[in-house]
């Protein structure tokens, strides 16, 4: 015993050989190895000479054999120690000993290697150096909680917190196992073992929760994996994102369509963001088939993801959009993926009577967009149909929402080109509404009636075009009815329009409807108005006697085109209530401002100028036909 201490003494120097340093280590290995024979490796004064011993071999930089040296010895602590207070000590002098040669990222490695294999019984891996199970007792967490304490610091967090993080460990372990040996619904072992990943995620234990991943996947595989109909990395990827989402909630009702409904869209956009297109769309198509099987998408509550899922794949809806080197056939599949989906929450929603006019108006708003970028015009009228008849009952949505509405379903029924008279019909009934309401140049009912132009126009029928602007133009030269709640002016611009396009009318008829006399004095009169013809934009505007009917008419001008974008509101105000002043607004148009007639119907005008005495539609009280009532 005094050799080996004067060993020691003499190798603390810096200028000690190297084979006095070996002479020593033989010497005080020989001591050891006689202590632990006599008392075991957990003895205090085995342990302090372990601390002598290695201290010397990191003189020899030997870090393998230190290493080597106090796993053995760490090992040999837990499997033969019982005493808990044995225990506690022993594991701060090993955690001391940790700390002197420098090797603490060693130490955590080792505990949390250790906590692996006593808790699940599984190693991560073959190289782990040794090997534990539960047959040595919880006695043992003594040991692992003090020595991780004294690995993180002794202030940095507290015996008991250690203690109940490893006790919290082990119960959500047990229970996972538990649901796994009893046979438990798929559903509802995915759920325990989401929790026990949200608690190794907290801290931050890697090697467990890829285990506990892999584990999971193997039982979710297993029950879905044929229906899924993608590679097994995908699905893993997948279910990973489903534990994710089950972890942050109380999961003792698990509805597991709707948590993979909320996974997927939040794991398709986050791969998205990372330029990772191809995975993306394999886990969005592994989301479909998925929630198919759960018919996750015939519930209210997922038809708005359901919607946000398809939006993705067609690249809508990104914080930036994607790269334009992606390949084309990519792009393709992420189309035709995205109209997949849509069909299918669409079909779900009409098996289900889902009533779409319970979605928010954000939801709305953004399948309306999605369906026009998909070019899917039937299921977009369909759409648009819902949502115009049940305007009435809609109490939240402003005027300019519903007229918003209106537009886009005259729009996508022209689009179905053998609904086109059906959609002419619609929007005049719409303007003849408009104009008896808030009065025939409100910007809403001039935006309409423009609207109707463009559909007569690509109709071929010139004349009833030529209808809409002369009425508009003579109710700025002429037009005042008194009714000082209307408007009855047009800013310049507009007014030239729709001169511009009186005259391609004039073109594409080779001529006038009625006398020429008519609309040379009607434009004459719009010309020499004192509010526009200072503007810079009438410059070089020539009244019908410089009108050339043999002149080629424009092939855009004043013609229908089909939108690109389909939404109805602004994306940005979208999330926004509607504003409750904005029915105010356009009850009140042009306050203090006159105006032409209110109530002159276009349809009205052209079946008397053709020897028609019938009211509009044949509604001779003057009221309007129910699908195109305003609000």
């Amino acid at each position: 015993m005094s050799l080996t201490k004067a060993y020691v003494k003499v190798c603390s120097h810096s200028s000690v050989s190297k084979i006095t340093i070996e002479r020593a280590i033989k010497v005080v290995l020989e001591r050891f190895n006689s202590l632990k024979v006599a008392f075991g490796c957990s003895h205090a004064e085995t342990l302090s000479v372990l601390r002598e011993l290695v201290l010397l071999y990191m003189k020899l930089e030997s870090y393998s054999m230190v290493v080597r040296m106090l796993l053995e010895t760490t090992v040999e602590i837990i499997k033969k120690e019982q005493h808990s207070k044995t225990l506690h000590e022993a594991a701060k002098t090993m955690g001391s000993i940790y700390i002197a040669c420098g090797l603490i990222e060693q130490g955590h490695e080792m505990i949390h290697e250790m906590r692996l294999q006593i808790i699940t019984g599984s190693a991560s891996s073959d190289k782990s150096g040794f090997k534990l199970d539960k047959s040595v007792g919880k006695v043992c967490y003594v040991f692992l909680v003090t020595f991780e304490q004294m690995i993180l610091g002794q202030m940095t967090i507290s015996y008991s917190e250690i203690m109940a993080d490893l006790l919290t460990e082990t119960i959500l372990y047990e229970s996972f196992t538990r649901c796994i040996n009893n046979k438990s619904h798929t559903e509802v072992i995915l759920a325990r073992a989401a929790t026990l990943r949200a608690f190794l995620v907290s801290r931050k234990r890697k090697v467990q929760i890829e285990v506990l991943e892999h584990q999971a996947h193997e039982i979710f595989f297993k029950k879905w994996g044929s229906a899924l109909k993608v590679r097994s990395g995908t699905s893993l990827i997948f279910c990973i994102s489903l534990l994710e989402e089950l972890g942050r909630h109380d999961t003792h009702n698990v509805d597991i369509g709707h948590f993979a409904c909320i996974s997927s869209v939040a794991k398709v956009q986050s791969l998205l963001k990372d330029d990772q297109i191809q995975q993306a769309y394999e886990v969005a198509l592994c989301a479909l088939n998925f929630t198919n099987q759960h018919r996750a998408y015939h519930q209210l509550q997922n038809t708005g993801l359901g919607l946000k899922l398809s939006a993705l794949m067609a690249g809508r809806g990104l914080e930036k959009p994607l790269e334009s080197g992606v390949d084309p056939k990519v792009r393709n599949d992420m189309m035709e993926l995205s109209r997949k989906i849509i069909h299918e929450v669409l079909q779900a929603c009409k098996d289900s009577n889902i009533d779409f006019e319970r979605l928010q108006l954000r939801e709305l708003n953004e399948l309306a967009g999605l369906l026009g970028a998909q070019q899917n015009h039937l299921d977009l009228e369909w759409l648009l149909k819902i949502l115009w008849s049940s305007r009435e009952v809609q109490k939240n949505w402003s005027s300019t929402t519903i007229i918003s509405i209106g537009r886009r379903y005259v729009q996508a029924t022209y689009a179905n080109e053998s609904h086109r008279s059906r959609a002419i019909r619609l929007c005049e009934d719409i303007c003849y509404n408009l104009r008896r309401v808030w009065g025939s140049l409100d910007p809403k009912t001039l935006e309409m009636s423009e609207l109707l132009s463009q559909l007569y126009t690509s109709m071929g029928h010139y004349r009833e075009a030529m209808a809409v602007h002369e009425n508009i133009l003579r109710l700025v030269v002429e037009g005042d009815d008194g009714d000082d709640r209307t408007v009855d002016t047009m800013g310049s611009k507009r007014v030239k329009m729709h001169v511009e396009w009186l005259k391609q009318s004039y073109l594409r008829m080779k001529g006038f409807d009625k006398s020429a006399a008519l609309y040379k004095d009607l434009v004459n009169a719009i010309l020499h108005m004192e509010e526009y013809r200072h503007k810079p934009e009438w410059q070089g505007v020539q009244g019908t006697d410089h009108w050339d009917k043999e002149e080629r008419a424009s092939d855009s001008i004043g013609t229908f085109v089909v939108p690109t974008e389909w939404e109805f509101k602004d994306p940005e105000t979208a999330n926004k209530p509607d504003d409750s002043k904005d029915n105010m607004i356009y009850q009140r148009s042009g306050m203090g401002m006159k105006r032409a007639t209110s109530n002159w119907g276009l349809s009205y005008i052209r079946h008397v100028s053709n020897g028609d005495d019938e009211q509009h539609h044949g509604h001779s009280n003057g009221t309007e036909k129910p699908e195109a009532t305003m609000v």
